[in-house]
């Protein structure tokens, strides 16, 4: 009697795992098959610390540098945070402009940089103008379009140049006309 339920143990396992694998013979795609890409993560895929990006122009000369404490790159919404933002360009004139903020945020391609706490954005003038052709923009939030050269923030500002000292509840600068809309 023993032998039996022995036997029938056995071939109910035996039965049991030829069913599940079956099943999952059935159920395992093939290679390459039914493979869905992952989702973007919300938390950063990678983080560089004390870095320096520094991109040159086609002649080897310097043309822009962004440095920082901390800098985050975010894969879901393709945002670059950064943590002490030290940055500096050169434009087609020669003329040098430095930014510095508490926090930046930035989209991949850096075209619409935010720069938030102290932000400070300074434009020296170019070696064939005069010192009055400096100009700089102080406040807590400052959005920069870089491709439409504009400056923007919904917040107060102050705005110093060699013509004096302005300070705004708001602004919206295009740096292509040079007047504020």
């Amino acid at each position: 009697y023993g032998t039996f339920i022995v036997n029938l143990a056995g071939g109910l396992l035996m039965g049991l795992l030829a069913a599940l694998t079956w099943w999952l013979v059935k159920n395992t795609p093939m290679p390459g098959e039914g493979r869905t890409p992952p989702l973007p993560r919300e938390e950063p895929d990678y983080t560089m610390r004390d870095f320096t990006v520094t991109r040159y122009q086609a002649d080897g000369a310097l043309r822009a540098r962004l440095e920082g404490d901390t800098l985050q790159h975010f894969p879901a919404t393709d945002t670059i945070k950064v943590e002490q933002v030290r940055l500096r360009s050169l434009d087609e004139q020669g003329r040098v402009l430095y930014g510095t903020a508490d926090h930046g945020i930035s989209n991949g391609d850096a075209t619409q940089v935010r720069l938030m706490g102290s932000a400070r954005v300074v434009r020296e003038p170019a070696a064939d103008e005069g010192p009055e052709q400096r100009s700089e923009i102080r406040g807590e939030v400052l959005d920069i379009d870089t491709i439409a050269e504009r400056v923007s923030s919904d917040q107060p500002v102050t705005l110093i140049s060699g013509r004096g000292e302005v300070h705004a509840g708001n602004l919206d600068y295009n740096h292509i006309e040079r007047v504020g809309v």
